[in-house]
């Protein structure tokens, strides 16, 4: 097992002090240059000097201290916007599979309405205009759903994909036009999955990867799994032809707990998260990427593409949902310390998205009339213990680029 590139600014310093040593060197000439001016010797090139030397010491990463005294140079810091509330939401605190449709609208599971929460129906969250509007989308009784992914479809159809924990099953969910009642046959099952958790599409290649986890007091190898659905290619473009058997499920190996899960836009990498317990205890959370075969949709070359106790000392905190930007960014919830991580393809972390009102976030997706708009979706921060309460949204409208779902939906003519 090979290890991944890595960029300094995503390693860790072991002691603050190191942090203050550089600032120090690189801000020096900046003292030595004031002296001089306020010694009398002002001149043209001084000045000049000075001012590039505060640019410089400016562009220094002013160190952040985070948990177990890990310092690492601060990155840009984004704040998320309240979009669903304790107020406004008629989610459970389960809410999960944030989704985007080829229009923009966002979904989730979990969705109550009046009711009590039971992860057996999805629903909207927003629609195209990147509005609040919440309804049910579709429901199956048995089923308790926590990963949803939307495919190409004709017109006014809508087509999905939903991981179901309890059947340890993917439901094809077919919905003829916005008004018509959707319809549901099984994708994809095995019997030995391990609770199917969130799953991602190869829209070209015609698969889906699944993650999933049991969650025991102590994690072991076996306790994740890592699944692949390969179907006709024409069943994922637009005109989508019917699947009227479950396709042949294939492990692809075993983890520890598996979560996130994310195919990179041009279908090459496949980035998948595992965790491990110890005594109830979350002691570890790393990402891996693999290299994913064009012919077969096999996976090798594991990578490690970040590991958060080395990052910033929060491997005890649950990297949930992950999604990329046409760019190949990766956007990475921590289900647990309110935040959204944004990466770089190479593995450098871009930017920390502070959450307002989400204490547990499960779930990301960009959507909205242009595929902008990242709406996060997790237990709303009201106090309540994990798992009781409602469920909550907040949207960060600050990426130039669209989302890599949305684009490809949309824009990406898909015919085979």
């Amino acid at each position: 097992m090979s290890m991944a590139f890595t960029s300094n600014l995503n390693m860790p310093w072991p002691l603050p002090a190191a942090a203050t040593v550089l600032k120090k060197i690189v801000c020096l000439p900046n003292l030595l240059l004031l002296a001089a001016v306020l010694k009398g010797m002002v001149t043209l090139r001084n000045v000049v000097l000075f001012v590039l030397s505060v640019q410089i010491c400016l562009a220094v990463a002013e160190p952040t201290i985070a948990a177990g005294g890990f310092v690492t140079p601060s990155v840009e810091v984004a704040t998320a916007k309240p979009f669903l509330t304790l107020n406004t939401t008629q989610f459970g605190p389960r809410i999960e599979a944030a989704s985007v449709d080829k229009f923009g609208n966002i979904f989730a599971t979990d969705f109550v309405g009046g009711g009590q929460s039971s992860r057996s129906a999805l629903g909207q969250i927003a629609n195209a205009s990147s509005k609040i509007a919440q309804k049910e989308f579709f429901e199956d009784a048995i089923a308790t759903f926590n990963g949803l992914r939307f495919l190409p479809s004709a017109r006014a159809s809508r087509r999905a994909l939903a991981a179901d924990t309890t059947n340890n099953r993917v439901l094809q969910i077919e919905q003829s036009t916005a008004s018509a009642q959707p319809t549901s046959r099984v994708f994809c099952t095995d019997p030995s999955m391990v609770e199917p958790n969130d799953l991602t599409v190869a829209y070209k290649a015609g698969r889906i990867y699944i993650s999933g986890q049991n969650y025991t007091a102590t994690t072991l190898v076996g306790d994740g799994n890592l699944w692949m659905c390969p179907a006709p290619a024409s069943f994922f473009n637009a005109q989508g032809s019917r699947i009227t058997k479950p396709v042949k499920a294939v492990r692809l190996g075993v983890f520890g707990r598996t979560n996130g899960i994310e195919v990179s836009p041009d279908e090459k990498t496949l980035y998948l998260s595992e965790a491990f317990n110890k005594d109830w205890a979350v002691v570890s959370n790393k990402i891996w990427q693999f290299t994913i075969d064009p012919k077969s949709g096999l996976v090798s070359n594991k990578k490690l593409f970040v590991d958060f106790q080395q990052l910033d000392g929060s491997g005890a905190v649950d990297a949930d949902g992950m999604r990329t930007d046409v760019h190949g960014n990766l956007f990475i919830t921590r289900n647990g310390n309110g935040q959204v991580l944004k990466f770089s393809p190479q593995g450098k972390l871009l930017l920390r998205i502070n959450l307002t009102s989400i204490v547990a976030a499960t779930n990301l997706e960009f959507g909205g009339p242009f595929g902008k708009s990242l709406v996060i979706v997790g237990q709303c921060n009201d106090g309540s213990p994990f798992g009781e309460g409602k469920g909550c949204a907040d949207v960060w409208r600050g990426n130039r680029a669209p989302g890599h779902a949305f684009h490809t939906l949309k824009y990406i003519p898909l015919s085979y």
